[in-house]
């Protein structure tokens, strides 16, 4: 008897196969259009396998916006930033290339459902009380501070430690038992939305909305998440525009010259494509050198506990090139992994992984954990890779303490529909 394969397997190997096989014609022909079909069709793909999910729908909408850019440039011909010594053919195929192998290997990855809940036996009054009092602190400061100085002071004046909000709230989360802590929760993130917005902190924003939806996702469906998505992205564009810009008109595609006289785009996403041409570049100018982008992965990790003072300039990639020709920060993950490993870094991934599809997520380390990842998606994919273990392991060490110092009595895997009885409000979940 011949075993019957799940066909969304079948339909996985189906699109790997076809995506291998356009790999293999840009291999041959070097047509920069066919990359960035794959790269395309590779996010559709992508798209269509988690749609059902829908903070990974929506992250992967997120990751999407960056590839539009790159549509501007090749297809349309048009300047995407401001900047030029690197603004070649050459280099943003590079970052295309890359990008493209880093979305095949995401394809990889086994659905996950975001929806599960796991429930935290035991009274966690305390453990929420807690952080919720840590975030409302940070809130304090940060009001505090547009007080004093004025929305003037931008989001860089209140420190990195700001960033840290979202790592506490997810935390936060998890702790959420009734209507009224969530209702709670909720009003301390919105008003943090908001003061981002008044400091013009994009990222944060978008971090925080992305946490909002997490928490909410069971009343979302596909239209509206993809509502959501087009006018955030208008949004997002436009405080983008405005930070870079004071005078940037309500278009979400803003058009300005730079001292050449040229026309670009005026975008984050051109601005971080740029960067990560330009860090290609550097790198095969030998500017950057083999040892250096060694060094630049240990310090890299040492980051991961040390504060930034103690770790030289080469820990953050982005900084360092700025060393050398300017550049408007950021870059695209894919042109770090290659800066730190070469090509050999397709086989790290493919390690990693093959560890997550072997992770069940029914517990609530492992849920944090996601949910960390998720919320967290517009820093590590587009600015700086270090919030992609930072976070969640700083995450996972502070619920451990808050579990360990409060009546927490372990976990209860989510059981079956069947076997859950739900309260008027969907909390307070028993076994049948």
């Amino acid at each position: 008897m011949f075993k019957i394969i799940n066909k969304n397997i079948l339909f996985n190997y189906f699109c790997i196969l076809i995506l291998l096989l356009l790999f293999c014609t840009y291999i041959v022909s070097k047509s920069v259009e066919v990359l960035l079909i794959i790269n395309l069709l590779t996010l559709g793909l992508l798209i269509v396998k988690h749609r059902k999910s829908t903070p990974i729908y929506l992250l992967l909408l997120f990751l999407a916006s960056y590839s539009i850019f790159f549509i501007f440039y090749f297809i349309l011909g048009e300047k995407i930033a401001y900047y030029n010594q690197y603004h070649s053919v050459q280099f943003f195929t590079d970052v295309l290339f890359y990008n493209t192998l880093f979305l095949l290997i995401l394809l990889l990855i086994r659905k996950v459902d975001t929806k599960s809940k796991v429930i935290l036996k035991g009274n966690n009054n305390l453990a929420f009380s807690l952080v919720v009092l840590i975030c409302c602190v940070m809130l304090f400061i940060g009001i505090s501070f547009v007080i004093l100085k004025g929305n003037n002071i931008g989001r860089a004046g209140l420190g990195s430690i700001f960033e840290y909000f979202v790592m506490f709230a997810c935390v936060g989360s998890m702790y959420v038992s009734n209507k009224k802590q969530k209702i709670v929760l909720t009003t301390i993130i919105i008003l943090y939305c908001l003061l981002n917005l008044v400091l013009h902190g994009r990222i944060e924003t978008l971090q925080s909305a992305f946490l909002l939806i997490i928490m909410y996702q069971s009343k979302l469906n596909f239209k509206k998440v993809t509502l959501i998505a087009i006018v955030g992205f208008a949004l997002l564009s436009l405080m983008g525009n405005l930070r870079n810009d004071s005078n940037a008109d309500f278009s979400i595609v803003t058009k300005r010259y730079n001292n050449m006289g040229q026309e670009y785009i005026l975008s984050n996403q051109g601005d971080v494509l740029y960067s990560s041409a330009a860090l290609h570049g550097l790198i095969n100018d030998n500017v950057i050198t083999s040892d250096e982008r060694i060094k630049s992965f240990l310090e890299y990790v040492k980051r991961l506990v040390l504060p930034n003072n103690y770790v030289s300039s080469l820990g953050s990639l982005s900084s360092y090139s700025q060393q050398f020709t300017m550049t408007g920060g950021g870059g695209l993950i894919s042109s770090y992994l290659f800066a730190w490993f070469n090509n050999y870094f397709l086989f790290i991934l493919l390690v990693c992984i093959v560890l997550v599809n072997k992770i069940k997520f029914n517990s609530a380390y492992s849920i944090l954990v996601l949910n960390i990842v998720i919320v967290t998606v517009p820093r590590w994919y587009a600015y700086d890779p270090i919030t992609l273990v930072k976070m969640p392991l700083y995450g996972l060490v502070l619920f451990f303490i808050l579990n360990s110092y409060t009546s927490y009595r372990g976990i209860i895997r989510q059981p079956s529909i069947k076997n859950v009885i739900y309260s008027k409000e969907g909390y307070g979940r028993k076994y049948v």
